[in-house]
């Protein structure tokens, strides 16, 4: 299990810089991971309804108005680099009210790592 999310920010539409319990941060390009995609997707591919996010301290990751959430092991992986050149795109786990996804970005997310 890596470390939680303590904070989120919004540098461009669909990315997000984390910070993590550990002192570390990244940044994540999501566009990748949710262009396209319909359900509870659909409405996070608006910049505005993107920007929204905010961090939910109980599970330590980010979460939407909507509901939406990203699991925070797979965040933490893509924001300290950890799939960048492997030729693996890391799986996304999706939960939302009972709702349960799952799947794989392509391969051309991008994700560029900062901090410590």
């Amino acid at each position: 299990m890596h470390p939680r999310i303590t904070r989120v920010e919004v540098p461009a539409p669909f990315r997000v810089t984390l910070d993590f319990a550990d002192g570390s941060r990244g940044t994540v390009d999501l566009s990748p991971w949710i262009s396209g995609r319909q359900g509870v997707f659909a409405a996070l591919q608006d910049p505005g309804s993107f920007a929204q996010v905010s961090v939910d301290v109980e599970a330590g990751t980010i979460v939407w108005p909507n509901g939406t959430d990203l699991d925070p092991d797979v965040l933490f992986e893509a924001a300290q680099g950890a799939n960048v050149g492997s030729g693996r795109s890391p799986r996304i786990e999706v939960a939302v009210m009972g709702f349960s996804d799952a799947f794989t970005p392509s391969a051309s997310s991008a994700t560029q790592r900062a901090g410590p």
